[in-house]
């Protein structure tokens, strides 16, 4: 066990030994950190729990428990476990968080947080007064007066930012102020944000009014704006991390959730295709022809529509994904409860690459079109500037349906 405890130490894990649990049961070894469950191991252990050919450690036998990540082992395993991290890297290289799916930079942007004399990170005090601009900007409602705690989440609070990332600014309220049903009232401000975003650099501000505090607690990094500390983070990785490699197992779910998204999307520009070579058609024939075109261009309209909504369940299950891994009912199941964090953690990264890959963008487009439950024909050729852009096609060509 000696060579055991040297290996692991060097990635910031060992092995502690205790004694039989019962009489009769064999010597265990407990794996463990002297760190939060954020640390390295909760993404080890979770993976060789996970691993199909790692059945000899089982479920029930690893827990969270007096501010340390616990799992047994019998002695027989633990040079099976070894071996399992040391050909597996990307394990114990860095924890599976929110903000993963870029390169790593040098460090935090330097146009959002300064540091201190003492080293520490500190949110700017000119970024701080636009926050505070831009949330005294909406319209519709005094935001100061719901505001119970103001947190900065997500990638920009960690060195694994892209260079146009949100600057993600949420509202922690006061729910009894809310006006109105506080669902919708969340929808709104988010809605208004996205429509009139303010830039620090190319840093958007998203503003989002946050009904479950405990949820930014699963971020790389929360900072309170009104008390200008750091909750959680912020969190710098090595320079030789890499998402692709660390990611493997999300980057090929997005690949599936691509190729469906793929073939609904290859159906619907194929539709708006015949839809206007049926429109064109239409307009060239003499009047008693047109009848039997009409009623195919009405069928066609709907098979878009019918499109758009398979790609609307298509984001839904995304979302959903999300959402559902998404649900801490503490602070401290937020911090400490490993597969909640993991489960939070993969379901973001698969939203944020579908996002990188245009998807979302795209369907949220679509799905404005609906907003009023039906398709028009006049909305045909907005459809096909999204999904077809300038993309040549047989028989596109501009003319209305004639009567």
């Amino acid at each position: 066990m000696q060579l055991v405890n040297r290996v692991l130490e060097k990635k910031r894990l060992y092995f502690v030994g205790i004694k039989g649990l019962t009489d009769g049961l064999p010597k265990e070894y407990r794996y463990t950190t002297a760190g939060s469950p954020d640390k390295a191991v909760s993404n080890v252990v979770y993976r060789v729990a996970r691993d199909t050919q790692a059945g000899k450690i089982r479920h029930r036998n690893w827990y969270y428990r007096d501010g340390r990540f616990k799992v047994l082992v019998a002695p027989q395993n633990a040079r099976y476990l070894v071996d399992y991290v040391l050909s597996n890297p990307s394990l114990y290289s860095v924890s599976v968080k929110e903000s993963i799916i870029d390169f790593p930079q040098r460090d935090l942007d330097s146009q959002i947080w300064a540091k201190s004399p003492d080293g520490q990170y500190v949110l700017r005090e000119d970024v701080k007064k636009a926050i505070m601009h831009y949330i005294q900007s909406y319209p519709d409602f005094n935001l100061l007066d719901v505001i119970k705690k103001l947190h900065i989440v997500g990638s920009i609070t960690t060195n694994l930012y892209g260079d146009t990332a949100d600057i993600d600014v949420h509202i922690v309220p006061d729910e009894s102020k809310i006006p109105g049903d506080k669902e919708e009232f969340a929808k709104k401000v988010k809605k208004w944000s996205h429509g009139n975003p303010v830039y620090i650099g190319k840093h958007p501000i998203e503003l989002f009014v946050q009904l479950n505090p405990y949820q930014d607690l699963l971020s790389d990094g929360c900072y309170d704006v009104l008390k200008d500390t750091w909750i959680k983070g912020p969190r710098i990785v090595d320079l030789d991390y890499n998402p692709y490699q660390v990611l493997k197992d999300v980057v090929d779910k997005v690949r599936e959730y691509a190729r469906q998204a793929d073939i609904d999307l290859g159906e619907l520009k194929r539709d708006v295709i015949d839809y206007q070579v049926i429109k064109n058609a239409l307009s060239r024939l003499p009047i008693e022809y047109k009848e039997q075109l009409k009623a195919e261009l009405e069928g066609k309209l709907q098979e878009i529509e019918d499109d758009i909504r398979q790609l609307l369940r298509d984001k839904k299950v995304w979302i959903e994904l999300r959402h559902q891994a998404s649900q801490p009912k503490s602070p401290g199941e937020a911090l400490e409860d490993v597969l909640a964090s993991k489960r939070w953690q993969d379901a973001n990264a698969t939203f944020k690459f579908l996002d990188r890959y245009g998807y979302i963008k795209l369907i949220t487009m679509l799905e404005e079109l609906l907003e009023d439950d039906k398709l028009e024909h006049s909305e045909v050729d907005i459809v096909k500037r999204i999904v077809l852009g300038s993309e040549a096609s047989p028989g596109q060509k501009e003319g209305g349906v004639e009567s």
